[in-house]
């Protein structure tokens, strides 16, 4: 079983001392193992500046710690678009297998940049691409805001759709041109040279199978956004960035947080194949609670 965990939960096992070694063990003995993701270095990342004057010993306290789990080969995702691209191939060469981890050389790659941070040593690239993810999420969440207050006739019909209706309505509107449309317009920016009816001829058969669990989970999060857009007058910095995470999990089998905000929208975006589960801090350690799972 494979445990995927939000962000806050690494920060959990760091405060509560947990030994990476005899956690993974522990897991390993009963089936089960972590999983980490380039969403969680991210934002473990974002320690070092936007910490103030303690950013460059908090984050290097951080990242020795998760040097730990790397040390004991714990398992990587790929990010979101590598996924869709896994999916792709799979597509491609018609073989149903999807990757989702990452390859012995992106890993080593992976491996070498947290064991660098675990030494303090940051690299202009490492600023520059924590600074990019955040203003492309920012990006991201102006443009829905931009795109819905210009469509008063979408406005209204996203207005119809109840929240007892919004999972009916997602599995059917993911599907529709407009899903597809969405789907290639996101591959586009990833294979930016690839012509674009061969992007769109794609989209669409990865929006036939439910099988391409990140392709549909992708567009079922930005079809939510516009619906939660007109529904609460407003998309959270925070929301963009756990909704990322959740797309990630689609692979695993438990999507794991501590927020339970989460798991009233992750089964939107989820296939039935992970489930959510939420930590209790006040209820026992971190530790013996994903032993439980």
């Amino acid at each position: 079983m494979d445990i995927y965990l939000d962000t806050c939960l690494w920060n959990a096992l760091f405060e509560q001392s947990v030994d990476p070694g005899n956690l993974m063990a522990g897991l390993e003995a009963r089936g089960s193992g972590l999983v980490l993701s380039d969403e969680n270095v991210f934002e473990l990342a974002k320690t070092f500046w936007e910490s103030g004057p303690t950013g460059l010993q908090q984050g290097t306290a951080l990242f020795s710690y998760l040097k730990g789990f790397t040390d004991a080969s714990i398992r990587v995702t790929k990010d979101n678009m590598s996924m869709v691209a896994a999916e792709m191939t799979s597509i491609q060469l018609q073989i149903g297998i999807i990757h989702p981890y990452l390859t012995p050389d992106d890993y080593d790659t992976a491996k070498s940049t947290i064991e660098d941070h675990a030494r303090g040593q940051l690299s202009e690239r490492t600023r520059e691409h924590v600074e990019w993810r955040i203003r492309s999420n920012e990006s991201g969440r102006r443009g829905i805001a931009h795109y819905i207050d210009s469509a008063p006739v979408l406005q209204r019909a996203l207005g119809s759709v109840s929240e007892e209706e919004l999972p009916g309505w997602i599995r059917w509107v993911r599907s529709t041109t407009d899903g597809v449309n969405y789907l290639a317009w996101q591959i586009k920016h990833y294979f930016d040279d690839k012509p674009f009816e061969d992007i769109y001829e794609y989209a669409q058969l990865l929006q036939r199978s439910t099988a391409n669990r990140v392709a549909m989970g992708l567009t079922a999060r930005n079809f939510y956004f516009n619906w939660r857009y007109v529904h609460h007058d407003s998309i959270k910095k925070d929301l963009f960035f756990d909704s990322q995470h959740i797309v990630n999990a689609n692979y695993c089998d438990v999507y794991a947080t501590k927020e339970p905000k989460q798991a009233r929208y992750a089964h939107l975006l989820l296939t039935p194949a992970t489930r959510v589960c939420v930590y209790d801090p006040t209820q026992m350690p971190i530790n013996q609670w994903l032993l439980s799972l």
